[in-house]
């Protein structure tokens, strides 16, 4: 529990901490138009890995950039090379 000094308002530290964090996180998700699907790709911590695709289903999509997600474009290329 943290105790605020008379007469402060407003969130302390831990909690404007954990609202920036919470903020960055939702800045690299992006909205598909075609799957309806809110997706980003989370980055490790290992240089050799490229990152993990995750998908949020029933996700708030208010804001959210529109982005094809990596599975639509590639289910996009192939009906257009035929």
């Amino acid at each position: 529990m943290t105790y605020k000094a008379v007469g402060e308002t407003g969130p302390d530290r831990t909690e404007k901490r954990k609202l920036r964090e919470r903020a960055g996180r939702t800045e690299k998700m992006k909205f598909c138009p075609d799957c309806k699907r809110v997706w980003e790709i989370a980055r490790s911590t290992n240089h050799n890995s490229k990152g993990k695709l995750i998908y949020y289903h029933n996700f708030p999509t208010i804001g959210k950039p529109h982005e094809l997600c990596p599975e639509c474009k590639i289910k996009l290329d192939k009906t257009l090379s035929f």
